[in-house]
């Protein structure tokens, strides 16, 4: 997906705590050491990482927040949204791309 964003004119920013580089793109190992404007988090982790995610959405002014499926956790969730963020919360970005533009 993020190879077909990036193609698509998309900036990535590849957070990962176990990549140096993904997809040639430098990658941070935490959100926080990112200093460029973000407007959308896409959360591919743990659920139990989304608390400590979602405090540095709120810290950094992140409007967007979208968790794969598979990843939900309601209570930050809520936080995200208390804060103004718009949470997309276990749903597949690839399959809703396909959905929307297919």
């Amino acid at each position: 997906m993020a190879k077909g964003m990036m193609e698509a004119g998309y900036e990535i920013i590849p957070v990962n705590p176990n990549a140096d580089r993904i997809l040639g793109l430098k990658a941070f190992a935490d959100l926080k050491y990112v200093t460029d404007t973000i407007n959308m988090v896409t959360v591919f982790r743990d659920p139990r990482h989304v608390p400590s995610i979602v405090e540095l959405c709120i810290e950094k002014g992140v409007p967007n927040l979208w968790l794969q499926e598979g990843v939900v956790h309601h209570e930050a969730a809520r936080e995200a949204a208390a804060h103004g963020i718009h949470v997309i919360m276990d749903r597949c970005m690839y399959k809703e791309f396909n959905r929307l533009l297919g």
